[in-house]
């Protein structure tokens, strides 16, 4: 992202919580996971505007998918357990 001669760096907003954070994904034909929305109870719904990396690591016998997430204003990082 640039503003003028400057490059602006987003910012990267990581929040570990306990809280459960709510997510709206679609189910691409390819078997992929998409991320549209996200809310942290009592928070405000964040659209995803581009999703900016995913990679995925095992714990254990689970399988996590991490998604590194653009609103628009901030860099999210949403990470999916698929065993829980």
């Amino acid at each position: 992202m640039s503003k003028g001669n400057q490059y602006v760096m987003p910012t990267l907003r990581i929040e570990q919580s306990e809280k459960k954070v709510k997510v709206a994904v679609v189910f691409e034909p390819d078997m992929k996971i998409r991320p549209v929305w996200f809310e942290v109870l009592g928070k405000e719904r964040v659209q995803v505007g581009e999703i900016c990396g995913v990679w995925y690591h095992n714990e254990g016998s689970a399988k996590i998918i991490n998604f590194d997430v653009w609103d628009g204003r901030e860099r999210c990082q949403l990470v999916y357990n698929m065993q829980e």
